[in-house]
């Protein structure tokens, strides 16, 4: 792992971002701020270089609302892939053994209907992601 330079990726941004001290077990996250070149930590602002001499580790940034709505949308969307992938070869192998044709309708529209479930999730705040 190369050394680190301080800053956060994308220096000209300011956020928050996953970083580590080496005394704390865990990152925590220290907010950039690009207009100062410097950190907020809970030792007060520090800027880069003072970071670096204390060994401070980078991780990555931390996501805002809409990138973490996208991850949860994505993540659903994921999840009702696999799921009608899971039915659909379920019914292949049902039609093979040729079980009931009503039972298979149903058990496929019950499985259109939970994939559009997931997919119309809302996030915590009310919102669909």
């Amino acid at each position: 792992m190369s050394e680190w330079n301080g800053l956060p990726d994308q220096p000209e941004r300011s956020g928050w971002h996953w970083v580590k001290a080496h005394w704390n077990l865990s990152p925590r996250p220290y907010y950039w701020l690009s207009k100062d070149q410097v950190w907020y930590t809970e030792y007060g602002c520090q800027p880069p270089e003072e970071i670096i001499s204390l060994k401070y580790s980078y991780f990555f940034p931390c996501p805002d609302p809409s990138e973490l709505a996208q991850m949860r949308k994505d993540e659903r969307e994921r999840c009702a892939d696999v799921f009608d992938w899971q039915v659909r070869d379920f019914i292949e192998c049902m039609k093979d053994m040729t079980a009931n044709l009503d039972s298979l309708q149903r058990a496929h529209d019950e499985a259109v209907l939970n994939a559009t479930k997931i997919r119309a999730l809302i996030d915590d705040e009310g919102k669909k992601s």
